[in-house]
């Protein structure tokens, strides 16, 4: 089981990737914005458990191969966290693709409308009017 754990970080992270690629390429810079935002928050998120008094942890070693976080470099630190981000926008990714409701509808970063995402595509949230004919 432990073998398989980096290759699932890998392809996670060659998934995530591409997704970035795709946002740039179509300028969704909102969408850009939120994979470097997981990527940084996964790499904090080792980083402070690799310093804490859980980076020794023998359950966290699992998945490292054995290695405690306390003992990892930081290119591993580095790694490690692009792929537990990689891994959160593929499970994201994986339940908006179930979930056929609006239920995953998210409010977009950057913009400051009431747009919101649904199935990668802008939908406008326009409130209702109240004009009397």
């Amino acid at each position: 089981m432990t073998e398989f754990l980096p290759v699932a970080g890998v392809i996670a992270t060659v998934f995530t990737v591409i997704s970035l690629l795709r946002f740039v390429r179509g300028r969704d810079w909102d969408g850009a914005l939120t994979i470097a935002a997981v990527w940084l928050a996964g790499v904090i998120g080792v980083y402070l458990t690799a310093q804490s008094d859980w980076g020794d942890n023998g359950a966290l070693s699992g998945l490292t191969g054995g290695v405690a976080w306390s003992d990892l470099s930081f290119p591993s630190i580095l790694l490690l966290g692009l792929h537990i981000g990689s891994g959160a926008v593929a499970g994201n990714e994986a339940l908006g693709a179930l979930d056929r409701s609006r239920t995953t509808a998210k409010p977009r970063l950057l913009s400051g409308d009431r747009s919101v995402i649904v199935d990668d595509a802008v939908v406008v949230d326009t409130p209702p009017t109240n004009s009397v004919p």
